[in-house]
């Protein structure tokens, strides 16, 4: 079972969601694309419901997250997978500077403007419902 900020993601509890109108939220992930759409993240549920049922947020959440949203945590988790990363636990005889220059010449596998501008097209085409999950 999956929880989202302790809170118990049951398969009632998505049935629910589904019945508002979000049919897209199935799972920890999509759950919380959908509170970052709404700004209610970790929220708990009696304030999210309270949201959710808000006419404006169905509408305009109804086929997909905000695709800025799922765009930012697409993006940084990507860059995240790719960044190198230093073992400090064997430059422990390194002044902090030393540490930091070191990580500064670290290359740089950030995903390039046309990946970003490809997730974003796609997260666009998600939420206007040109696009299937």
């Amino acid at each position: 079972m999956e929880y989202y900020y302790g809170m118990a993601l049951t398969p009632e509890f998505f049935n629910e969601l589904h019945e508002i109108g979000y049919n897209w939220a199935t799972d920890h992930h999509t759950y919380n694309l959908l509170m970052m759409s709404i700004n209610r993240r970790g929220a708990g549920w009696e304030v999210a419901k309270s949201a959710l049922e808000n006419p404006k947020f169905i509408k305009a959440y109804k086929n997909g997250p905000s695709p800025r949203e799922a765009w930012i945590e697409e993006v940084n988790t990507l860059n995240q997978s790719r960044a190198e990363h230093l073992d400090w636990s064997k430059l422990e005889h390194l002044t902090w500077a030393e540490k930091m220059r070191l990580e500064q010449d670290l290359p740089n596998n950030s995903i390039s403007g046309e990946e970003s501008s490809a997730i974003y097209d796609k997260w666009l085409a998600i939420w206007s419902g040109n696009r299937e999950w």
